[in-house]
């Protein structure tokens, strides 16, 4: 079987980032690949230096490839972003700007997988059993679920100041990044990135008026 580019990195597709449900393809892990007959060499760049997922990676991508026809050799080679200093003094951090909401409610967990979006999408929709204004929030950026478990996936729109409009379904105000990206784009997100896309959504949606903000 002759190995090419686009057939190694669907094989890849298989393998999950540790504690997310997005493979390494889409999490922009995977850097570069060249095949020398049945040798394949891959060049992963994590976000950032962490062995533990680094082994783990390294495991399940070298496993994975060796079960594929054609393969016999692998040979993975795993860079990681270094953070940057910030030159001069540190400044400081510039306060978010709360929209008027009455109570926000985090759902959270340090583990990917264990049904933090089913509990957020289920106590959003028991609440608003009882409010009329519950919103949700999926602040997920590297695995955005709430398109798919509440079966929206929509653009949304903006008002004439450039505020976004949350879709709405099942009497939810919604906003996910899921909504502002297609499925199959590849999106690197680092520290800063990550951090101005949440404040995004909570500074730049219409919010007002909501009496509960449920946070995936």
């Amino acid at each position: 079987m002759e190995l090419n580019l686009e057939g190694i990195r669907n094989i890849l597709r298989k393998v999950k980032y540790p504690g997310f449900t997005r493979d390494i393809v889409s999490f922009g892990v995977v850097k570069d690949i060249e095949i020398e007959g049945s040798r394949v060499r891959v060049h992963l760049l994590l976000p950032k230096p962490d062995e533990k997922v680094e082994s783990e990676i390294r495991s399940s991508v070298s496993k994975t490839l060796l079960e594929s026809p054609g393969v016999s050799e692998v040979d993975i080679r795993v860079g990681a972003r270094e953070p940057k200093a910030a030159p001069g003094q540190p400044k400081t951090a510039e306060k978010t700007k709360l929209p008027d909401i009455k109570y926000f409610l985090a759902v959270a967990s340090g583990k990917g997988g264990v049904g933090k979006s089913t509990v957020a999408v289920n106590l959003a929709l028991a609440i608003s059993k009882i409010r009329n204004n519950v919103g949700l929030l999926d602040a997920d950026i590297w695995g955005p679920s709430t398109p798919i478990m509440m079966g929206i996936n929509e653009r949304p729109l903006s008002t004439p100041d450039q505020k976004i409009i949350p879709l709405k379904k099942h009497g939810l105000k919604l906003m996910s990044i899921g909504f502002l990206i297609n499925e199959d784009d590849t999106v690197i997100w680092r520290g800063p990135m990550v951090h101005g896309a949440v404040k995004q959504f909570i500074e730049d949606v219409e919010w007002t008026g909501t009496d509960y903000l449920i946070v995936d």
